[in-house]
C-alpha cells in the first residue's frame, strides 16, 4: 500500500513540477517573490501538488507563500464544487492533530532507504488511533523520521 500511495505521489509531482517551475520563472521574470494562493490552489486542485511542497520549494528560492490567499481559493473552489478541502483548511483531521503534537518530522532524504524510528500518530479512516487495530480499513502509521523508499525486491 505504502508503495503504490508513493508511486502515485511521484507521478503527480512529476507532472507538475513542470508547472511549478514555469511559475517560478513567471515570478523571477516579473520579479515577484510571493507565491500567489490562487496559483497553489490551482496546483493542488488540479495536479494534487500539496502547497506545504510548494511552500517549501518557495522558501528555498527564497520566495513567501500567501497562505491567506490560498485558503481563500480554496474555499472559493469549495463553495463552487458544494464541498470545502477540510484537510487542507486547518486543524480538523486526524493528521493535523499528529502534525501539532508532533511539531515535525525528518526527511531523510535519498541517502537511505532505511532507518530507525519513532511512531507518532496513527490513523484509520477519519480517527486518531492510539494503537494499531486488526481492520478490513487502511491504516496510517505516521513516523518521526522517514527515509525515502526505493523499490527494491518487495520489502
Amino acid at each position: 500500500m505504502i508503495k503504490k500511495e508513493e508511486a502515485n505521489f511521484l507521478n503527480t509531482l512529476d507532472e507538475g513540477l513542470n508547472r511549478i517551475e514555469r511559475m517560478f520563472d513567471a515570478m523571477k521574470s516579473s520579479d515577484r517573490t510571493v507565491v500567489e494562493g490562487g496559483q497553489a490552489a490551482d496546483l493542488y486542485q488540479t495536479y494534487g501538488i500539496p502547497p506545504e511542497l510548494v511552500e517549501s520549494i518557495a522558501h528555498d528560492r527564497k520566495c513567501d507563500f500567501d497562505w491567506p490567499g490560498f485558503k481563500s481559493a480554496m474555499e472559493e473552489h469549495g463553495q463552487v464544487s458544494g464541498k470545502i478541502a477540510d484537510t487542507v483548511m486547518g486543524n480538523f483531521g486526524p493528521i493535523d492533530e499528529i502534525k501539532q503534537e508532533a511539531k515535525s518530522t525528518e526527511f531523510l532524504g535519498y541517502e537511505t532507504c532505511n532507518s530507525e524510528g519513532r511512531v507518532v500518530g496513527l490513523i484509520e479512516g477519519d480517527s486518531k488511533m492510539y494503537a494499531i487495530a486488526q481492520s478490513d480499513s487502511d491504516q496510517i502509521v505516521v513516523l518521526d523520521r522517514t527515509p525515502f523508499y526505493a523499490e527494491s525486491g518487495g520489502q
